[in-house]
């Protein structure tokens, strides 16, 4: 999953994937705006087929939250199965 969210974040923020790093925030990442913020949300959703409620959006704001929270939503859909 981690190299998945990194591609996925070089693409949507026009960056080499090498530069995106496990610690990284969006106060760390220029090309990281509120716009490019909301792109990457919906590409992440589209990748793995989740839904990011308003509040889990507004923590999703460094590469480890966004982990965290996709492991959070993939373990809930798999144990709702």
């Amino acid at each position: 999953m981690n190299l998945e969210i990194k591609n996925i974040m070089s693409i949507v923020f026009d960056i080499e994937e090498s530069k995106i790093t496990e610690d990284i925030t969006m106060d760390e990442l220029d090309q990281w705006d509120s716009l490019k913020h909301i792109n990457l949300i919906m590409a992440l959703e589209r990748e793995y087929q989740v839904v990011f409620d308003e509040d889990e959006i507004v923590e999703m704001l460094s590469f480890q939250k966004i982990e965290e929270m996709l492991k959070s939503k993939l373990n809930k859909v798999s144990s709702d199965l």
